[in-house]
């Protein structure tokens, strides 16, 4: 306990310590801190909102039981599904492991200490999703102040017991992949499987729900215990910990009890697993395997060629062979395309798309293009690539400062890679757009055009805000991503200007003709692209010569 106590110590004041800072730099901290406090406002007050209008109607069906319940189970599977890029990254592919294993350590030290450092990241961010839920149902059912207590201690063990299956996935990844070169490519695929069979699966369970007839969808609704419990059975862990939270007496300390043995079982297995096996496998993972192919230099290996692409190529490898890198960056590409086939093959009616065709032929046809161009600029929004273009470069980034080509040039290269993220989303979602909805095609062609042409000043301004103080100073490629405060940042900015070009663009419609709005819309996205461009240059040139390796 000892070991473990001064490991995670260590460990967090590396990570989050202000001590070093100037009083100049404190200030800047306190500023973004600030703008980081009120966006979390904001976005936490949203959600209240939409939890309150939706636990005011499942009040009606005296279901509210489940409206805490879908909460719980949604925490869960997100920290299952997105935790292990956080795990892999922190556990297996921090660069202070093999200090750590030089140190007289036992292996379940080293393994807890970071596995809690992973546990208080998704802890911070699922207290903001879960206990909005909590208070909303408390107040609607006017509980006391044991609820609260007891929804606290149930929120503080929730990323739990995901994190614990999500290590144990990547535990089993980690060793098969010891028997094979191409280790990065099975972790990478492996997450990226899992991510897309759960999509599948959450899928199939809704179409089965939507092939029930009416009358057995009314016979469920009637009985609010019944729904509660068929819906918890998906991860019963949740519906213990709802259970625990809003029952009293025995039947609370019964559900608490499976809650918390669930946890502590899983957790001592996980344990004694990788006290036996983490390090061996970690260390592996440091290993550089061998190609096994060599490279013969000649006039056609050695010819010459646009700095601009040998940026953009040299930004896609360094993506392509980290698995944190590629599944925070480049899973977002093929997922939304995805959610967009899956629902209409697993379905067994057209009940389903035939009532979102009817709701689509009710809305004008220049607030779909409003809404297509909404979707599309989502896309970049969520652009971690852009957001840590220096940052993921860390100790190598002396590399960019001496490679003989000029800091604006680089950058260049940069966002073609960056921005061809965002664009291959928007392309494939408007692919699967028009095939699901042909009558559609013109404004789906316009408004993934003109997606395609905002993305640019949404990568730049990611872009801009990690060129402008890049945390390079890291010991996990996931702290540089996931735990990069410029993502959150980057984020708020796009949606700022993302907000900018809707609401103009809705104003165009309701004030002029449909084609002269989109034309007016397509100068007004082009002129923003060049400019941010333009300043993405400028920047680059002013702050790379600052910024010290």
């Amino acid at each position: 306990m000892s070991d473990f106590m001064k490991v995670l110590g260590i460990q967090l004041r590396s990570r989050y310590s202000l001590k070093a800072l100037s009083s100049k730099e404190m200030m800047k901290v306190l500023g973004i801190g600030f703008i980081v406090v009120i966006s979390l406002i904001s976005m936490i007050s949203a959600w209240v909102a939409l939890l309150y209008g939706f636990f005011s109607g499942l009040a009606s069906m005296n279901m509210l039981d489940l409206g805490l319940l879908l909460p719980f189970i949604a925490g869960m599977f997100t920290v299952l599904i997105f935790g292990i890029a956080g795990i892999m990254g922190t556990l297996f592919q921090s660069k202070d492991i093999s200090f750590l294993a030089s140190l007289p350590l036992k292996q379940g030290a080293v393994f807890a200490s970071k596995f809690f450092l992973v546990y208080l990241y998704e802890l911070a961010i699922m207290l903001g999703f879960i206990m909005p839920a909590i208070v909303v149902y408390g107040l609607m059912t006017g509980s006391g102040l044991g609820y609260y207590v007891k929804g606290f201690v149930a929120a503080l063990f929730m990323p739990l017991l995901p994190l614990i299956i999500s290590t144990l996935i990547s535990l089993l990844l980690i060793r098969f992949s010891l028997f094979s070169r191409r280790r990065d490519m099975i972790a990478i695929v492996g997450g990226f499987i899992l991510v897309v069979g759960y999509i599948l699966g959450q899928q199939y369970l809704l179409s089965r729900v939507s092939q029930m007839s009416q009358e057995e969808l009314m016979a469920l609704l009637v009985q609010a215990n019944s729904i509660v419990g068929v819906i918890g059975r998906a991860l019963p862990p949740a519906l213990w910990a709802v259970y625990a939270v809003t029952k009293t007496g025995a039947e609370s300390l019964v559900n608490w009890a499976f809650y918390l043995i669930s946890i502590g079982a899983a957790f001592g297995v996980t344990y004694f697993i990788s006290s036996k096996l983490y390090l061996s496998g970690a260390l592996a993972q440091l290993e550089t395997a061998k190609s096994g192919k060599a490279v013969k230099l000649n006039e056609s290996t050695l010819r010459s060629g646009s700095p601009v692409r040998a940026m953009a190529i040299r930004e896609l490898r360094m993506i392509a062979r980290s698995p944190i890198y590629a599944l925070n960056a480049l899973l977002g590409v093929l997922l939304f395309p995805i959610m967009l086939f899956v629902f209409p093959m697993l379905s067994s009616t057209d009940s389903d798309a035939s009532q979102i065709i009817n709701f689509i032929a009710s809305v004008p046809k220049g607030m779909i293009f409003v809404v297509a161009f909404a979707i599309g600029l989502l896309c970049g929004t969520m652009n971690m690539a852009s957001s840590t273009v220096l940052s993921r470069e860390g100790e190598y980034f002396w590399l960019s400062k001496v490679i003989p080509v000029p800091y604006s040039t680089q950058v260049y290269g940069k966002l073609i890679f960056c921005w061809a993220i965002s664009a291959a989303t928007i392309f494939l979602g408007a692919i699967a757009a028009c095939i699901l909805f042909p009558d559609y095609i013109t404004q789906f062609i316009f408004a993934g055009l003109c997606s395609l042409i905002g993305a640019v000043p949404l990568t730049a301004v990611g872009m801009m805000i990690d060129i402008a103080k890049p945390k390079l100073k890291w010991s996990s490629e996931s702290e540089a991503m996931k735990q990069n405060i410029n993502s959150l940042l980057a984020t708020v900015a796009a949606a700022a200007i993302g907000f900018i070009y809707v609401i103009s663009s809705v104003f165009l419609f309701k004030s002029l003709n449909e084609l002269v709005a989109i034309a007016l819309i397509f100068i007004f996205v082009i002129v923003t692209s060049i400019v941010s461009v333009l300043l993405l240059g400028k920047l680059a040139d002013h702050k790379y010569r600052k910024i010290e390796p």
